[in-house]
Protein backbone atom coordinates (compact mmCIF):
# COMPACT_ATOMS: atom_id res chain seq x y z
CA UNK A 1 0.00 0.00 0.00
CA UNK A 2 0.97 3.98 -0.61
CA UNK A 3 -0.10 7.19 -1.36
CA UNK A 4 -0.67 7.77 -4.95
CA UNK A 5 2.47 9.50 -6.91
CA UNK A 6 1.29 12.49 -6.28
CA UNK A 7 4.00 16.06 -5.24
CA UNK A 8 0.47 17.17 -3.90
CA UNK A 9 0.62 14.05 -1.17
CA UNK A 10 3.42 14.13 -0.06
CA UNK A 11 6.36 16.44 -1.56
CA UNK A 12 10.27 15.59 -1.23
CA UNK A 13 9.15 13.82 2.12
CA UNK A 14 11.82 12.48 4.60
CA UNK A 15 10.35 10.69 7.39
CA UNK A 16 10.98 10.80 10.87
CA UNK A 17 8.87 7.91 12.68
CA UNK A 18 5.68 5.76 12.65
CA UNK A 19 3.71 3.71 14.95
CA UNK A 20 0.03 2.61 15.01
CA UNK A 21 -2.29 3.90 18.30
CA UNK A 22 -5.59 2.29 18.56
CA UNK A 23 -6.98 2.49 14.90
CA UNK A 24 -4.62 4.35 13.00
CA UNK A 25 -1.05 4.48 12.08
CA UNK A 26 0.57 7.69 12.22
CA UNK A 27 3.31 9.31 10.21
CA UNK A 28 5.52 12.31 11.23
CA UNK A 29 7.90 13.60 8.50
CA UNK A 30 8.77 17.21 6.69
CA UNK A 31 7.96 17.82 3.22
CA UNK A 32 8.82 20.51 1.07
CA UNK A 33 6.23 23.49 1.24
CA UNK A 34 5.43 24.07 -2.33
CA UNK A 35 4.10 27.21 -2.01
CA UNK A 36 6.61 28.69 1.00
CA UNK A 37 9.68 30.86 0.42
CA UNK A 38 12.02 32.36 3.25
CA UNK A 39 13.21 35.95 2.71
CA UNK A 40 16.17 34.38 0.74
CA UNK A 41 14.07 32.67 -1.49
CA UNK A 42 15.16 29.16 -0.12
CA UNK A 43 12.17 26.44 -0.28
CA UNK A 44 10.59 25.93 3.22
CA UNK A 45 9.82 22.88 4.69
CA UNK A 46 6.94 21.93 6.91
CA UNK A 47 6.84 19.75 9.62
CA UNK A 48 4.05 17.45 9.35
CA UNK A 49 1.75 14.32 10.70
CA UNK A 50 -0.12 11.96 8.70
CA UNK A 51 -2.57 9.30 9.37
CA UNK A 52 -4.36 6.32 7.59
CA UNK A 53 -6.73 3.61 9.22
CA UNK A 54 -4.81 0.31 9.97
CA UNK A 55 -7.22 -1.77 8.46
CA UNK A 56 -7.36 0.77 5.21
CA UNK A 57 -7.98 -1.80 2.13
CA UNK A 58 -7.20 0.79 -0.22
CA UNK A 59 -9.35 2.27 -2.91
CA UNK A 60 -11.69 0.69 -5.71
CA UNK A 61 -9.76 -0.54 -8.97
CA UNK A 62 -7.35 1.08 -9.94
CA UNK A 63 -6.45 2.33 -7.30
CA UNK A 64 -6.74 -0.60 -5.09
CA UNK A 65 -2.74 -0.36 -4.07
CA UNK A 66 -2.93 3.24 -2.36
CA UNK A 67 -4.74 4.31 0.68
CA UNK A 68 -7.87 5.73 0.70
CA UNK A 69 -7.82 6.91 4.57
CA UNK A 70 -4.59 9.40 4.05
CA UNK A 71 -5.06 12.53 5.30
CA UNK A 72 -2.38 15.35 6.59
CA UNK A 73 -1.54 18.21 8.62
CA UNK A 74 0.68 20.74 9.43
CA UNK A 75 2.26 20.68 12.82
CA UNK A 76 2.99 23.71 14.63
CA UNK A 77 5.64 24.01 16.96
CA UNK A 78 6.30 27.81 17.49
CA UNK A 79 7.00 30.55 19.74
CA UNK A 80 4.95 33.65 19.77
CA UNK A 81 6.24 37.11 18.15
CA UNK A 82 5.30 40.81 18.22
CA UNK A 83 4.14 40.40 14.96
CA UNK A 84 4.34 36.81 13.80
CA UNK A 85 5.18 33.32 15.67
CA UNK A 86 8.75 31.94 14.87
CA UNK A 87 8.03 28.60 13.70
CA UNK A 88 9.89 25.52 14.14
CA UNK A 89 9.27 23.56 10.86
CA UNK A 90 11.81 20.96 10.30
CA UNK A 91 10.95 17.76 12.29
CA UNK A 92 13.59 15.85 13.46
CA UNK A 93 12.75 13.03 15.51
CA UNK A 94 9.36 11.72 17.59
CA UNK A 95 8.76 9.53 20.97
CA UNK A 96 6.67 6.94 21.06
CA UNK A 97 3.08 7.79 22.77
CA UNK A 98 2.81 8.55 25.82
CA UNK A 99 -0.17 7.75 27.89
CA UNK A 100 -1.66 10.35 29.95
CA UNK A 101 -5.47 10.88 31.83
CA UNK A 102 -5.39 7.28 32.67
CA UNK A 103 -4.81 6.36 29.33
CA UNK A 104 -7.33 7.98 27.50
CA UNK A 105 -5.33 10.04 25.43
CA UNK A 106 -1.81 10.16 24.76
CA UNK A 107 0.84 12.79 24.24
CA UNK A 108 3.84 12.50 21.61
CA UNK A 109 6.94 14.48 21.94
CA UNK A 110 8.93 15.90 18.96
CA UNK A 111 12.30 17.81 18.28
CA UNK A 112 12.35 20.45 15.71
CA UNK A 113 15.31 22.47 14.55
CA UNK A 114 15.08 25.89 12.56
CA UNK A 115 16.83 25.96 9.29
CA UNK A 116 20.53 26.79 8.73
CA UNK A 117 20.77 30.39 8.44
CA UNK A 118 19.42 30.60 12.16
CA UNK A 119 19.95 27.38 14.20
CA UNK A 120 17.93 26.85 17.35
CA UNK A 121 16.24 23.57 18.77
CA UNK A 122 12.45 23.20 20.37
CA UNK A 123 10.70 20.19 21.75
CA UNK A 124 7.11 20.72 21.38
CA UNK A 125 4.11 17.51 22.46
CA UNK A 126 1.05 16.64 20.79
CA UNK A 127 -1.80 15.12 22.21
CA UNK A 128 -2.73 12.55 19.87
CA UNK A 129 -6.58 13.04 20.84
CA UNK A 130 -6.40 16.86 19.62
CA UNK A 131 -4.62 15.30 16.15
CA UNK A 132 -7.38 12.73 15.64
CA UNK A 133 -10.87 15.65 16.18
CA UNK A 134 -8.28 17.75 13.61
CA UNK A 135 -8.41 15.21 11.35
CA UNK A 136 -12.44 14.13 11.80
CA UNK A 137 -13.50 17.48 11.42
CA UNK A 138 -11.50 18.94 8.99
CA UNK A 139 -8.95 21.59 10.39
CA UNK A 140 -5.69 20.72 9.00
CA UNK A 141 -3.18 22.25 11.44
CA UNK A 142 -2.19 20.96 14.79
Amino acid sequence: MRTQKDDRVLDDPHFVGSFVYRAYVYFWYRERAADAQDNNRETQFYARVGRVCADDPGGPSPAQDRWSSFLKARLNCSIPGDTSPFYFNEIQAISAPVPIESGSDAVVYAIFQTSRALPMSAVCSFRLRQIDAIFDHGRFKV
